[in-house]
């Protein structure tokens, strides 16, 4: 049935695409389709790679902001607002749906918990600092892998302050998407990375994550 498939079915729609689905299964390639293929004169149209059809900015894009008890509170303020003033929607992950509590002793509300909403249903994801709160992630198995996953599916990540111990922890390398911010210049690149929807040239590094 599967040979079929791959002779019969995908060989006859693309031989480039058979042969990998061939290889895949542990069948041979095929060499050539099983019937007649008509030429056409249809041009290969650029608006269908996403790559062409970006924005340029990051309306309603979502990022993810991820806290434990004793993170900057102010920082996570001030990144909401710039992320909202430019048009996307940011949703602070706590550990549980509970409010955490910031290094200054404020109550933060969090919109859900990182377990509730994974991180498959973002664009981005942004890790602030705050010691006690970069302590307690290190221990927290479902944020590092919102963190990995988010990664894997090649998504923006920026981290600030303390959060950058999670790079080694993680052994993550810096790349085009996965930035350490610091100020207006860092974020302005944070925004770039996600307006480019996925960070591409890191798909073959991504393999090796386990996500």
């Amino acid at each position: 049935m599967r040979a079929r498939q791959v002779n019969d079915i995908l060989a006859n729609i693309d031989l480039e695409l058979a042969s990998r689905v061939a290889a895949n299964l542990g069948l041979p390639a095929p060499t050539a389709g099983t019937v007649p293929v008509r030429q056409t004169s249809v041009k290969e149209s650029p608006a269908l790679s996403q790559v062409n059809l970006l924005s340029g900015d990051i309306v309603s894009r979502k990022v993810a902001i991820l806290v434990a008890d004793g993170v900057d509170g102010k920082a996570v303020e001030a990144m909401k607002a710039a992320l909202t003033a430019e048009g996307a929607h940011a949703k602070v992950l706590g550990p549980t749906s509970a409010p955490v509590k910031t290094a200054d002793g404020k109550s933060l509300p969090v919109d859900a918990s990182a377990e509730g909403l994974p991180s498959v249903a973002f664009d981005a994801v942004f890790v602030l600092g705050g010691k006690a709160s970069i302590e307690a992630l290190k221990g927290d198995g479902v944020a590092l892998h919102f963190i990995l996953e988010a990664y894997k599916h090649l998504k923006a990540i920026s981290f600030a302050g303390e959060a950058k111990e999670l790079l080694s922890l993680l052994r993550l390398e810096e790349d085009a998407g996965l930035l350490e911010v610091s100020d207006s210049k860092s974020f302005k690149a944070f925004f770039n990375a996600i307006a480019q929807h996925r960070v591409w040239d890191r798909e073959v590094k991504a393999k090796a994550v386990p996500a």
